[in-house]
């Protein structure tokens, strides 16, 4: 029965005979990324004349970081982050591959918590962002819902991965008081005096039993995450009064439509957009405050074709899904993986295209894994 099964339905056995396979490219991806964030390090102690310790030491004061960065033109960044950027996939295979294999002892997990250690400070060093430390944590969850679905039949896999459960909760304590760190530094930054959060566009009450309970800066930090995973939808409803205005099909990526116009001259799409303008109509700034994905998308697709596109979206996560499941396949799982993100950030932002980084990563694994289904098929048409 077992046999006949196999002959006709063959993929559990190719996903198996290609988990080694996959290992080896997560750590040839490792070794890269290693590489290219110690020369992207080094560059930025000699671009900012210091050393290792004083570049360090400006932790200290990472509102200041964030406040240079955003004043940099995608444009007119040094030549080695534009061919970096250019090869941002990479680093994104060895998060995620090396997150979902790590418990393999093929794995180099040395290399690979260096590669997570550098990645990190190097991000922050030189923009000042929580992002790349979101999406660390965020890649570690999906993992972890991943292996702990896929085990649930296997008591002794499942027991193991029940044990996590205590990481998770120190890592999420760890993550938020990094937020508020982060926040305050910013603060700083802008000068903002007043220790309570209060902007033209929100404010936090300060009667609520939260600011009763805490110190106001905690206080003040989980306002701030509350108003992060919530206040996009405050930003949408400025969009839905918004007229509309088509932006050709790639307005929703500010990434795309800045490459297009530097070297095809094409129109940038991204001042039609609705959050663009939005903050000219109302003056509820974009760069600062989201508008979920959905401000970003119906530029292109209209309000009314939204539903459509998203129950599209469906169907192929599903799709991807089943064949993470079945195969083993390392593209799917990265997909997989880069989707859910997209999911997790639907009340924020268009992470998969929004900048020119996460357009490059988008494109490529798509590319892969069109290429990997194509040699796929083949394969099996063959056998």
């Amino acid at each position: 029965m077992k046999t006949k099964k196999s002959k006709k339905f063959p993929l559990g056995t190719i996903g198996y005979a290609r988990n080694n396979r996959n290992i080896t490219v997560v750590n040839k991806a490792v070794n890269i990324s290693l590489g290219i964030y110690i020369v992207l390090l080094i560059d930025l102690i000699v671009s900012r004349d210091t050393n290792i310790l004083g570049l360090i030491d400006s932790l200290s004061n990472v509102g200041n970081i964030y406040k240079s960065y955003l004043s940099i033109d995608d444009t007119n960044v040094s030549p080695l982050m534009q061919f970096v950027t250019l090869f941002s996939v990479v680093p994104f295979i060895a998060m995620c591959g090396g997150m979902y294999y790590y418990g393999n002892d093929k794995l180099n997990k040395k290399l690979f918590l260096s590669f997570a250690f550098i990645n990190i400070l190097e991000e922050v060093l030189r923009n000042g962002q929580f992002v790349t430390i979101a999406n660390w944590f965020l890649i570690f969850i999906i993992v972890f819902f991943i292996k702990y679905t896929l085990n649930s039949g296997n008591s002794l896999l499942f027991n193991e991965i029940k044990k996590w459960k205590k990481k998770v909760i120190v890592i999420s304590i760890i993550l938020l008081s990094t937020f508020a760190y982060i926040q305050n530094s910013r603060k700083a930054a802008y000068e903002v005096n007043e220790s309570v959060i209060r902007t033209e566009f929100f404010y936090a009450n300060t009667s609520h039993l939260l600011y009763q309970v805490f110190p106001t800066n905690i206080s003040d930090a989980i306002s701030s995450f509350v108003y992060y995973v919530s206040g996009g939808y405050y930003g949408l409803g400025k969009n839905l009064e918004t007229p509309f205005q088509w932006t050709y099909g790639y307005g929703n990526s500010k990434g795309l439509s800045s490459y297009l116009n530097q070297y095809l001259k094409m129109e940038d799409m991204f001042y039609y957009t609705y959050p663009m303008r939005t903050e000219e109509r109302t003056g509820y700034p974009h760069g600062m405050y989201w508008c979920t994905v959905f401000g970003w998308l119906a530029g292109d697709l209209t309000f009314w074709g939204i539903p459509v596109f998203m129950v599209l979206f469906a169907m192929f996560y599903f799709k991807l899904y089943e064949k993470m499941v079945i195969m083993d396949d390392l593209w799917s799982i990265i997909l997989f993986i880069r989707l859910t993100i997209f999911i997790l950030y639907i009340p924020a932002t268009n992470i998969l295209m929004q900048t020119r980084n996460n357009t490059v990563i988008t494109i490529c694994l798509l590319f892969l894994y069109v290429l990997q289904s194509n040699s796929l098929n083949k394969y099996i048409k063959r056998n």
